[in-house]
């Protein structure tokens, strides 16, 4: 990736990024995966006035509780 990106940081894809960090202990992802997908739940939770626990799927409240 530092001959791709010519050894500038900043100019790395965060997605590129993503998907080439160390994933987690136990997990398929990384750091900032799960960093981006628990925010992203929270922020939908948050806006739906009947929240993610309404949904058939309680397994998407239980991530982003475990993952605060």
């Amino acid at each position: 990736m530092k001959a791709l990106y010519g050894g500038d940081i900043e100019a790395v894809d965060p997605f590129v990024c993503m998907l080439a960090e160390p994933h987690r202990a136990g997990s398929e992802m990384g750091e900032l995966q799960h960093a981006v997908i628990a925010d992203v739940f929270t922020k939908v939770r948050d806006g739906d006035r009947r929240g993610l626990t309404s949904l058939p799927q309680p397994c998407l409240h239980i991530y982003i509780e475990r993952e605060r």
